[in-house]
């Protein structure tokens, strides 16, 4: 056993409970490894194959829920390219994402922030998936 779940874990659209642990837990982990802070993170819900039930939780589920032989990617995006990119996220109905966030609104996404703070045209960030 590697931990416990308190409640179950779903995915979901435009979020769910288990994107969002993916996503933070992505982000979470890079941290450990980079020299440069890292401030989002994505992932897809197709990759994430199972829930994740309430109770103990092994390192087989974690092998069940992401199946693949996985790599974290870290990217260097301007501010221009994370507006892109969420608008791309908004335009399919959400993804798993940690770090950042914005309102959809029809196709398009408003109102992005990373970190907290209102996303920068002109700004540089970096990104896990």
């Amino acid at each position: 056993m590697i931990g416990e779940a308190a409640a179950q874990f779903d995915k979901d659209q435009p979020e769910g409970s288990l994107g969002n642990l993916a996503a933070d837990a992505m982000l979470a982990v890079v941290q450990a490894h980079v020299d440069t802070p890292v401030q989002m993170a994505l992932t897809n819900n197709g990759g994430l194959r199972i829930p994740l039930l309430a109770g103990p939780l092994t390192v087989g589920h974690m092998y069940e829920l992401m199946p693949f032989e996985n790599r974290l990617v870290v990217l260097d995006l301007s501010g221009v390219q994370v507006d892109s990119l969420a608008q791309q996220i908004a335009r399919i109905g959400g993804e798993p994402i940690a770090g950042f966030s914005f309102t959809i609104d029809g196709p398009a996404a408003r109102d992005i922030r990373v970190q907290d703070a209102p996303l920068d045209p002109n700004g540089r960030y970096r990104l896990v998936t």
